[in-house]
């Protein structure tokens, strides 16, 4: 691992070096001052956390989706993502995925006539939060990114008392 970081930083390094010099000659000869080199190597330190912080989110990432996958499915446990994207915090991922199982099996598409989408939202508390994602509802709660979005804005106000699979 440490010799990935380590080209990564090189490669920056070199890359770095080169956009620095508006002599081409320059640039492709290698020269460069103290300064600039050092300046460099922050940047690649700095790229290289980037990416440490980056990897660290794609393996909780995966982590979740796959232990709400192994739970409720993979057509529940792909929404795991998408609802971090939103803002769900990590503590209700579990409990989401219960939700979204038993709300609508990961169908965005579901609705039983009143309710919709993966969270399947009531149309009254849909139209409360109307103003959060900017989408009519009938069309914004078939969305995964809004219906996520409605379903968080829900959950903060009254918790998981509007679904009853939750009860």
């Amino acid at each position: 691992m440490r010799y990935a970081y380590a080209k990564i930083a090189i490669v920056l390094l070199l890359g770095v070096g080169v956009l620095a010099y508006p002599d081409s000659s320059l640039a492709t000869s290698g020269a460069c001052t103290v300064s600039q080199a050092h300046a460099a190597v922050h940047a690649a330190q700095r790229a290289v956390t980037r990416a440490k912080a980056n990897l660290k989110k794609a393996h909780d990432i995966e982590d979740a989706t796959r232990a709400v996958s192994i739970q409720y499915g993979n057509g529940v446990g792909r929404w795991v993502r998408l609802a971090r994207q939103v803002g769900w915090p990590w503590a209700t991922i579990p409990s989401l995925g219960k939700c979204i199982s038993g709300e609508s099996g990961g169908n965005p598409a579901a609705s039983n006539g009143v309710c919709r989408g993966l969270m399947q939202i009531h149309e009254c508390h849909a139209t409360a939060f109307r103003h959060v994602t900017g989408l009519p509802y009938f069309n914004g709660v078939y969305v995964p990114r809004a219906n996520l979005r409605y379903g968080l804005h829900l959950w903060r106000a009254e918790g998981w008392s509007p679904w009853v699979v939750m009860q």
